[in-house]
């Protein structure tokens, strides 16, 4: 049976995840050798705490995408920058 202060933590936000997943896609698309260890981190730290903060959920659907947009865009770059040069 849930104590109150059960149900708090589990509504609770996980801050520092919330802190790498924002400068993570702030940094998304302009800086990627920043953006990607900050939402891998940001990740991890998500589905450690997936038991203790419901909300966590969110910010792994949220770093995922992010993840994804970032080894994307990174290949383009890396592709059409060697194609032009």
């Amino acid at each position: 049976m849930n104590t109150s202060n059960e149900k708090n933590t589990l509504l609770k936000i996980h801050k520092p995840s919330l802190i790498l997943m924002i400068t993570g896609i702030a940094f998304d698309l302009t800086i990627p050798f920043i953006a990607i260890p900050c939402n891998v981190i940001s990740l991890i730290m998500s589905i450690r705490r997936l038991n203790t903060h419901k909300k966590s959920e969110y910010f792994i659907v949220a770093n995922s995408v992010a993840v994804i947009i970032e080894l994307v865009w990174t290949i383009l770059i890396k592709k059409y920058l060697t194609s032009w040069l």
